[in-house]
């Protein structure tokens, strides 16, 4: 029997990690760029952030405000590197030792612990079906950091 898992942002928020969009973008705003088109895009985004349910939607609505390809590769590599050195910068300074690995192997060895009743009712007749054979766990991951790949080592 397969299983497969699939992992984004939201493992590291449920760990405490301060990786949301709100968390990148007080980051992104307070850092200085020598770029007047970063600045500007950054005074957009400040002035018009209560809006935004989403950064990523925000910055999807500046687009229309870029005047040229260059612009636009100008900002997307900012965003990009600005992004990559936060992620990089919060896996640094979270503390990955107050995690129990084998908490987190169990919990993936054994989904039917966090399914509704009904849900692990079907689960356990499926894996009774299985007993016999071998199972396989893949996960893939969506996150842009390395946090399960730290805590399963």
């Amino acid at each position: 029997m397969n299983i497969v898992y699939i992992i984004g942002n939201g493992f590291d928020l449920n760990i405490g990690m301060k990786t949301s969009n709100k968390d990148f973008y007080k980051y992104y705003k307070s850092i200085h760029s020598e770029s007047s088109l970063v600045n500007k895009l950054k005074k957009d985004i400040s002035s018009n952030y209560e809006t935004w349910s989403d950064l990523e939607s925000g910055i999807g609505n500046y687009t229309e405000k870029i005047e040229s390809i260059e612009d636009f590769d100008e900002l997307f590599d900012n965003l990009r590197d600005e992004l990559s050195n936060y992620i990089k910068r919060q896996e640094e300074e979270f503390d990955f030792t107050d995690l129990y690995t084998g908490d987190i192997s169990k919990s993936l060895a054994y989904p039917e612990n966090f399914l509704p009743i009904a849900d692990t009712n079907s689960f356990g007749a499926l894996r009774s079906k299985w007993n016999n054979s071998n199972w396989k766990i893949d996960i893939i991951t969506l996150n842009y950091s390395r946090s399960l790949e730290k805590i399963l080592g």
